[in-house]
């Protein structure tokens, strides 16, 4: 239809990912708006990406849990050809996420973490995604992103392995 025909969609759905609104509708606009960028061109889907990445720092613990769940959403929106290039950066935010104050950010970085690990790290990929958290494992800090960084690695280890928890 065409974004003539919704000239403010984007704006609703930032609204939702950023504003006062139930965690439910903070999610249901996180998945919209990462279905929305993936039609986008690149130019355009690149300054989307980053509009709301520049909200990860924000005070507001919702719009941290509005961006970790657009994080969440964009690797299946945008598939892994088209996610591989922002694969770095947004490991990163994720980690950042997992050592947020606010344990709803946490537990959705954890789940976004856990999509790319799941469905976005392949024999490609794993160069990328092994020193980011070997990094987070080894020099942070923060203890709780280094127990949620071994449990990514854990995840990790188990699909290069081909093994299945029990």
């Amino acid at each position: 239809l065409g974004e003539s025909r919704f000239p403010t969609l984007i704006e609703f759905l930032l609204e939702k990912i950023t504003g006062q609104v139930s965690s439910v509708e903070r999610r249901g606009g996180a998945q919209s708006l990462a279905q929305v960028v993936s039609i986008f061109a690149h130019g355009q889907r690149t300054e989307l990406i980053e509009e709301v990445l520049g909200s990860k720092d924000s005070k507001s613990e919702n719009t941290r849990e509005g961006v970790m769940w657009f994080l969440h959403y964009l690797p299946e929106a945008l598939g892994p050809e088209r996610y591989k290039e922002l694969l770095s950066g947004q490991l990163l935010v994720i980690l950042k996420g997992l050592s947020d104050s606010s344990e709803s950010v946490r537990g959705v970085a954890m789940k976004a973490g856990q999509v790319i690990i799941n469905r976005h790290t392949g024999p490609q990929t794993i160069g990328t995604v092994l020193p980011v958290l070997q990094n987070s494992i080894v020099y942070s800090e923060d203890s709780r992103l280094r127990h949620s960084s071994i449990q990514l690695l854990g995840d990790l280890l188990y699909k290069v392995g081909e093994c299945q928890a029990t």
